[in-house]
């Protein structure tokens, strides 16, 4: 049962990298730029 609950954690964690990482792309397609602070 922990083994499990530990792959699934570390799945999840990759799936929120790969998601941020493809936000990220968009952004930078839609802007033509990396937005450079909070607004």
């Amino acid at each position: 049962m922990l083994q499990q609950t530990r792959v699934d954690t570390a799945l999840a964690y990759y799936t929120r990298a790969k998601n941020m990482h493809k936000a990220a792309r968009q952004i930078v397609e839609q802007h033509q730029e990396v937005p450079t602070g909070r607004s």
